[in-house]
């Protein structure tokens, strides 16, 4: 299916869509192509979007002029600002790789690897973060960048250049 237009609003999109403004799907299955802006429920396979693509869940390759936003991302997502929310709220799990000039991943829950300037709203990190700063509630994985905070290490808190955490959730309790 192909689906060209200057606003895009369907239920269920497979194949094609090129939204010229806006697009709008309740699940979006193939390849999005957005002018501007773009929002669905699911969206599965590939994103391409001028300003910023929001979906629920987003299963693919994405990648966003401004941003890339959505409650679980799954694969490989580019944005020159930032995988992030634009309001107060965060998403809640990233698994795969995420890379975004100024902020990597602002998330709940990292699975993977978040390369940017900033991966600095990271709850729980499992995988790695390189960039300027780095900072995970919870680190179970490495950190690589100027300065790196792990706020679950005992000792090792605070660290230039490396820091890294592979203990176990029983360990700490412990």
């Amino acid at each position: 299916m192909l689906n060209i237009s200057g606003i895009s609003k369907s239920e269920i999109s497979n194949g094609l869509n090129f939204g010229i403004i806006w697009n709008e799907n309740t699940i979006c299955n193939g390849i999005i192509l957005n002018g501007l802006l773009g929002e669905s429920m699911t969206a599965n396979g590939i994103i391409l979007s001028g300003l910023g693509y929001g979906a629920s869940k987003i299963n693919g390759i994405g990648i966003g002029g401004l941003a890339l936003v959505g409650d679980t991302l799954n694969g490989l997502f580019l944005s020159p600002i930032g995988i992030s929310y634009w309001n107060d709220e965060v998403i809640k799990v990233i698994n795969g790789l995420t890379i975004g000039l100024i902020i990597g991943a602002s998330t709940e829950k990292l699975n993977g690897v978040s390369i940017s300037l900033f991966n600095n709203w990271i709850g729980e990190q499992n995988g790695a973060t390189i960039g300027l700063i780095n900072r995970a509630k919870k680190l179970h994985g490495f950190q690589l960048g100027l300065w790196n905070v792990a706020n679950n290490n005992r000792i090792f808190k605070y660290m230039p250049i490396i820091n890294f955490g592979f203990r176990s959730e029983i360990e700490k309790e412990e």
